[in-house]
């Protein structure tokens, strides 16, 4: 599944379940975590995000 991330195919996978929703937050289950968002490492305890509608955008073309 980790392989497929990068062209998106592992939403087609048989063993992950994808949940729409508009925000979200993860707590930890142990005292001790190692959380990371693009590579930058948090602060351990909970995660919390929102989506923001038209947040991002994205651009998609065949390469020269």
């Amino acid at each position: 599944m980790l392989l497929k991330l990068d062209s998106g195919g592992h939403i087609g996978c048989k063993d992950l379940e994808v949940i729409d929703c508009v925000a979200y937050q993860f707590e930890p289950l142990s005292e001790v975590s190692y959380n990371v968002l693009d590579g930058e490492l948090l602060e351990d305890g909970p995660i919390q995000a929102r989506i923001i509608p038209g947040g991002a955008q994205f651009f998609a073309g065949e390469g020269a």
